[in-house]
């Protein structure tokens, strides 16, 4: 029989232990029994060796976090009295406004979106009723557009 079959074929001997360790002079290891279970002292860390040197990966970041770091970013933007400094976000919300005042129906309907969203609408009813009543003007031309843009029964 050889040798590799002796030991299973994985350099362990009867005991199951490795025989390529060191052995005292009676047979017996030469490691204590709780350094057993540690690797050997030329392979175990140096004092002050992490073992992980690189350190854990950065995580990515998720969209969330990307979509708030772009729309709360400072930037730059040309008005008509120069250049200004404004987040992401108040230049869309200007750029919307402006949009709507130019008579571009998405920019009317984003703003007016974002002013439900933002209770703007509501506040302002809620100021005093009072204030509220159209002129007779505004109710003439509130009450056309009515006429013109609702849906009639009989037709």
């Amino acid at each position: 029989m050889s040798a590799e079959s002796e030991d299973g074929g994985d350099g362990r001997d009867e005991d199951g232990e490795r025989g390529d360790r060191e052995k005292d002079s009676d047979g017996s290891d030469s490691r204590s029994k709780k350094e057993k279970n540690c690797p050997p002292e030329e392979h175990r860390f140096k004092p002050g060796q992490s073992g992980n040197p690189k350190g854990r990966p950065k995580l990515r970041k998720n969209l969330r976090t990307l979509v708030a770091e772009a729309i709360y970013e400072t930037i730059t933007v040309q008005t008509k009295n120069g250049s200004r400094k404004m987040t992401a976000l108040a230049a869309l919300i200007r750029k919307n406004l402006h949009l709507g005042l130019a008579g571009d129906r998405k920019g009317m309907q984003n703003t007016l979106d974002l002013m439900r969203a933002s209770n703007l609408l509501e506040a302002e009813k809620a100021v005093d009723p009072a204030k509220n009543e159209l002129s007779a003007d505004d109710a003439a031309v509130l009450q056309e557009y009515l006429n013109r843009h609702t849906r009639k029964d009989d037709e």
